[in-house]
Order: C-alpha cells, then sequence, then structure tokens
C-alpha cells in the first residue's frame, strides 16, 4: 500500500512541476521585444531586442538560432549597450 502511496505522490508531483513557473510568471510584468530574423544561409537566427526595465537608458538584445542541416542548437548571445535617446526601443 504505502509504495501505491509514494508512486502516486510521485506522479502527483512531476505532473504539477510547471505549475509554479506558470502562476509565479503570470504575476511578472511582460515585456515585448521587438522581434526579427537575419536573412542567413543554414543557420536561422532569431533575434529578440527590449529596453530595460530597470535600467531604461540601456537595450539588450539576445540572438536564438539553429543549424538547419542538422538539429544541434546554437547557444543564445546577449548584448546590453547604453542606448543613445535616438536608438531607443519604443
Amino acid at each position: 500500500m504505502s509504495k501505491k502511496l509514494v508512486l502516486i505522490l510521485a506522479l502527483a508531483i512531476a505532473a504539477n512541476a510547471g505549475l509554479w513557473s506558470t502562476v509565479s510568471g503570470a504575476l511578472m510584468d511582460t515585456v515585448k521585444p521587438i522581434e526579427y530574423t537575419i536573412d542567413t544561409a543554414g543557420f536561422n537566427p532569431r533575434v529578440y531586442e527590449w529596453q530595460s526595465q530597470t535600467d531604461p537608458g540601456m537595450v539588450c538584445s539576445v540572438i536564438f538560432g539553429n543549424s538547419i542541416k542538422d538539429t544541434t542548437s546554437a547557444q543564445p548571445s546577449m548584448f546590453c549597450w547604453k542606448a543613445t535617446s535616438e536608438v531607443l526601443v519604443k
């Protein structure tokens, strides 16, 4: 009986593994980044840019990509810089 109870408890915990992330994430502010792709051969990069919420003078950019030839993913690259008022994300 106790083995069944442990198994049921383990399955319940596994089923709710993402529940806390979903609930806590729903309470956070959402920033809508600018999204675009770059025309390259064999790499499919996607770029996301946004203005920092804690330092409005900073703009950050992250690039995600993967190889078209196989299923290996490239590591994301992120860069933040102090922006001038002319290039701040609107």
